[in-house]
């Protein structure tokens, strides 16, 4: 379906860099995904849609368990007075424990009407790291 408006045209970047922390050398990769913000017509009778996504990814030479990767994203759909949004944010990173590597996580996702916030849930866990 066809957009009757374009607000926000989408666009996507991805950057790589090397850099160095305390004498020791990484990489940082930094993507950036817009899908644009544009209203829409037809059977969406005027929906507009608008929806972002970051991602953060960074690791250091030779130290695999360095890894850690960051997220983040918005969603908003609105039609006339009516207005939603949701918001995610994650992170992901290794860590040596007395029993092996693990990943451990956090997840944060917040849902909104108008500005209201209706809904927050935050998870965070551990997952055996394999093979590495």
């Amino acid at each position: 379906m066809p957009a009757i408006r374009t607000i926000r045209e989408g666009s996507a970047t991805r950057e790589a860099k090397s850099f160095a922390d305390g004498g020791r050398k990484g990489m940082k990769v930094r993507k950036h995904y817009d899908s644009g913000s544009a209203v829409f017509g037809g059977g969406l009778d005027g929906l507009l849609v608008d929806q972002t996504f970051e991602e953060e990814v960074v690791i250091f030479e030779n130290d695999p368990l360095s890894h850690a990767m960051t997220t983040r994203s918005e969603a908003k759909l609105e039609r006339g007075a009516w207005k939603t949004r949701a918001e995610a944010k994650t992170r992901i990173w290794s860590e040596k424990t007395p029993t092996g590597a693990v990943f451990r996580y956090e997840a944060e996702a917040r849902a909104f009407v108008g500005d209201a916030l209706l809904e927050e849930r935050r998870v965070t866990g551990t997952i055996p790291r394999r093979w590495v």
